[in-house]
């Protein structure tokens, strides 16, 4: 009795389900073709390897390439040992740029082991540029492990410019490593100004490398004595 007013309802659903069933038993529906892998394809994939990349082995030079010499910087050591004034000459001659500031460097080294203050003094009158800084700058350096009074002597002579500041700066950087109240003594010397102020700086930063506490405790007193004055 429930469900007689719905009836003739689910009589029509029900001839709509049995119509929808028989058309769907009807149709044929060919089935996807599953592929078959053959016993030999089988065998060719078991023997298949997974090959990982490898890192490119580096190429190395040939030997005698690495060690082949710089015919340039031969010739210019050459020409120093027999005339380093010839030589320094002979590299103003040849084009400018990084080779010839290096045999440049190369000619001063020799020189300077011989006689530093004529190869400085030939720097100074002669050499230009970023090639005079770099060569005067080296040149002192050298000087300074070998006699760093006279290399103070002759920078305390040259003119004010920027020249000087290198040299000064060059000194005070190397003197304080092997003899650390002489090379304070002489920037303490020194009068007030641009050349002191980056002498006194080369110092402490060369010197706080083997001894920061003496270095910065010489750096505080020179400092609050630029301030007081």
């Amino acid at each position: 009795f429930a469900i007689k007013p719905f009836w003739p309802a689910i009589q029509r659903e029900m001839a709509n389900f049995r119509k929808a069933w028989t058309l769907a038993r009807e149709e044929t529906v060919e089935p996807e073709a599953i592929p078959v892998t053959t016993e030999a394809e089988k065998t060719d994939l078991r023997e298949r390897v997974l090959i990982s990349p490898q890192e490119e082995t580096p190429v190395k030079a040939p030997e005698e390439v690495l060690t082949e010499p710089d015919d340039f910087l031969a010739e210019a050591r050459q020409r120093a040992k027999q005339d380093p004034e010839a030589a320094m000459l002979w590299l103003q001659e040849q084009s400018s740029g990084s080779e010839r500031l290096r045999g440049m460097l190369e000619v001063v080294a020799l020189w300077a082991a011989d006689d530093s203050e004529s190869a400085m003094l030939w720097l100074e009158s002669n050499a230009q540029g970023l090639a005079r800084l770099e060569t005067l700058n080296s040149g002192v350096s050298l000087w300074a492990a070998s006699d760093p009074s006279a290399a103070a002597d002759w920078i305390n002579g040259m003119a004010n410019d920027g020249s000087k500041i290198t040299a000064a700066k060059s000194l005070a950087s190397t003197w304080i490593q092997t003899a650390p109240n002489e090379a304070t003594s002489w920037i303490e010397s020194l009068p007030d100004g641009t050349l002191r102020n980056e002498a006194a700086t080369a110092l402490a930063e060369s010197w706080i490398e083997t001894d920061p506490d003496s270095a910065a405790a010489w750096a505080y007193n020179e400092a609050n004595r630029s301030t007081i004055r």
